[in-house]
């Protein structure tokens, strides 16, 4: 169950994300380590990108809204900030995920260059090598496109910085 939220006055969204907890044996990490790559393919599949690191929680699915009917027992609940992946006006969408997908029959515009390189970090969370893998860019050329239009290096589930 997923549920969308608007912050007021700010613009920004979170998106709250709740799974029965089967096992209940399990630690909160390993809780997360399992549900964080469905949360992430969520969230891209949605076109957006997380903006920073989920709150995670366990409650009472008793207590939780929606899931009363999973009593007695526990949900883990993860509420994401999240902000939409742009394309600026002149960017063909289609070509930019066609070509970040590894479809080498696309030709790029510079805009669009910028777009798939950031779709690669923001919601692929790919590498700058593996960017430059789809896109036939060397991992330096990714990374002077990266460094030039500020885009952040790709951070993995663990919010760690994929390296190149």
């Amino acid at each position: 169950m997923t549920l969308a939220l608007t912050m007021p006055n700010t613009g920004s969204h979170a998106v709250q994300f709740v799974w029965p907890i089967a096992d209940d044996s399990m630690t909160l990490n390993q809780l997360v380590d399992e549900a964080t790559p469905e949360l992430i393919g969520f969230v891209t599949a949605q076109n957006a990108s997380l903006a920073g690191p989920p709150m995670w929680t366990v409650a009472e699915a008793a207590e939780t809204a929606g899931w009363e009917t999973h009593a007695p027992g526990l949900v883990l609940i993860a509420v994401a900030p999240v902000q939409p992946v742009s394309f600026a006006d002149d960017t063909d969408e289609v070509a930019v995920h066609r070509a970040i997908r590894g479809d080498r029959s696309i030709s790029l515009t510079d805009a669009e260059l910028v777009a798939a390189v950031r779709v690669g970090t923001e919601r692929l969370h790919l590498s700058d090598r593996e960017i430059g893998a789809r896109l036939e860019l060397s991992g330096r050329t990714v990374l002077r496109i990266r460094t030039k239009h500020e885009i952040p290096a790709a951070l993995g589930a663990d919010r760690q910085v994929i390296a190149a």
